[in-house]
């Protein structure tokens, strides 16, 4: 609805604004009416990455995985506990059997990131992609990498840290965190759909960080003690 009365409010202004003959005048109508679809699909574009990016970076859900998802996967829970606005609706994702890994439910503290893609598309019935473009139809882990490029090159984000950030990246960066907040390995684990023994060698130096951490804090405390 907006994208059409967008479009009808351009091209009236493009008839005002032009005085000239028909085929200029139809020209210029046409550019702005593509101007106007371009910048709806761009703003679209761009809602999607920012919710997506929290969402990958609080659920540990791999990157493929969540282009797969229907919004009859998401049942939202209420975080009393919580005093943000982000971590105030959680939400259990149902992910379906494929062929690197099984079903699994992974619980998130950011059903916020889905509920504001819910209230904003147009494609909110139980069988169609929560990851859509506006004719509804699924988008694709190229559509995100391709928009992570750009993302990347905007912010110099090699030249700051020399590391290239891939979408891929949130689901490691949510497991470190997770690690570093002390949660159990099995939770982790299991929202991640990998074994302990995988998230442990995988993110051995995680580990070995908060090893080294509580050896400090402990060796700190008893040079203090009296």
């Amino acid at each position: 609805e907006i994208l059409f009365k967008g479009l009808h409010f351009e091209l009236f202004n493009a008839r005002e604004q032009i005085k000239d003959n028909k085929i200029s005048n139809s020209i210029e109508i046409l550019n702005r009416a593509t101007n106007f679809v371009k910048y709806i699909a761009d703003a679209w574009d761009a809602f999607l990455v920012y919710n997506l990016t929290y969402l990958l970076a609080n659920s540990g859900l791999r990157v493929g995985e969540v282009f797969k998802l229907r919004w009859k996967d998401i049942d939202y829970f209420e975080n009393t506990n919580s005093e943000y606005e982000t971590d105030k609706w959680g939400a259990e994702i149902q992910v379906h059997k494929s062929g690197k890994t099984g079903a699994r439910t992974v619980i998130t503290g950011g059903g916020i990131f889905l509920k504001r893609i819910e209230q904003e598309s147009q494609h909110t019935n139980k069988n169609e992609f929560v990851f859509h473009d506006l004719k509804g139809e699924r988008l694709s882990t190229k559509w995100l990498s391709e928009l992570y490029k750009d993302i990347t090159k905007f912010t110099d984000e090699y030249k700051r840290t020399g590391k290239h950030i891939v979408p891929y990246s949130l689901r490691h960066y949510y497991a470190t965190q997770q690690i570093y907040k002390g949660v159990q390995t099995s939770f982790i684990a299991k929202n991640m759909g990998i074994t302990e023994a995988r998230l442990r060698k995988s993110y051995d130096h995680a580990f070995t960080r908060m090893r080294v951490d509580e050896l400090l804090k402990k060796k700190g405390a008893k040079q203090q003690a009296p």
